[in-house]
C-alpha cells in the first residue's frame, strides 16, 4: 500500500475498466468536466456504501451544476458492479480495480478486516478500499479528501459538495 496523496499533491493518472469493460482515465475526466469526485468503496456488499452510493447518485444534478463528474472504484468484479449499478439505478460509473492497484495508489486498501465489520467477515473478502473521497481538480491536483477512520466513516454528499471547485 503506497502513502495516501495529500492536498495539493498530484492524484496518482490511472485508467480503469467500467461495468461495460471501457477503460476510464482519470485524465479523460478531467478534460471532459472541471473536476473528478474519486468513490473508493468496499463492494456492492456493503449495505452502508450501497447507501452512500445511491445517494451521490440521488445529488447528480448539484454535482453537474458544479461540471464536476463522481465516478466509484472499487476491487470488485466488473460483473459485480454491473449487478450493483443496475439494482442502484446509479446514474454515474463504476470501476473495477480488480487487483487493488490504483486503490494501493491512493493509500486506502484495508487488508486486516475489522472484527465488527461482519459484513466483510462473512463475504471472507480479504481486503477492500477503505470508504474514502478525492476530489480532483481540472489540474489534476487534489483539492479535497476524506479517509474514513473505519468502515461506517465516510463523508455526507453536501460535505463532498461544498468541496467542489
Amino acid at each position: 500500500m503506497d502513502k495516501i496523496p495529500q492536498v495539493g499533491e498530484r492524484a496518482p493518472d490511472f485508467s480503469l475498466p467500467d461495468v461495460k469493460n471501457n477503460p476510464v482515465s482519470l485524465q479523460r475526466l478531467l478534460n471532459e468536466n472541471k473536476s473528478a469526485v474519486l468513490v473508493f468503496y468496499r463492494g456492492g456488499w456493503c449495505p452502508l456504501c450501497s447507501k452512500q452510493l445511491a445517494d451521490i447518485s440521488s445529488h447528480l444534478g448539484e454535482f453537474e451544476k458544479k461540471n464536476a463528474i463522481p465516478v466509484a472504484i472499487s476491487n470488485e468484479e466488473i460483473k459485480k458492479g454491473s449487478e450493483l449499478l443496475k439494482k442502484l439505478e446509479l446514474g454515474y460509473r463504476l470501476l473495477s480495480d480488480k487487483k487493488s492497484e490504483i486503490i494501493d495508489k491512493f493509500g486506502v486498501r484495508v487488508v486486516k478486516r475489522e472484527m465488527l465489520d461482519m459484513s466483510a467477515l462473512k463475504g471472507k473478502h480479504k481486503d477492500y478500499a477503505l470508504p474514502s473521497v478525492f476530489v480532483i481538480g481540472s489540474d489534476g491536483k487534489i483539492i479535497w479528501r476524506y479517509i474514513g477512520k473505519n468502515y461506517r466513516d465516510r463523508p455526507k454528499t453536501e460535505e463532498i459538495l461544498k468541496h467542489l471547485p
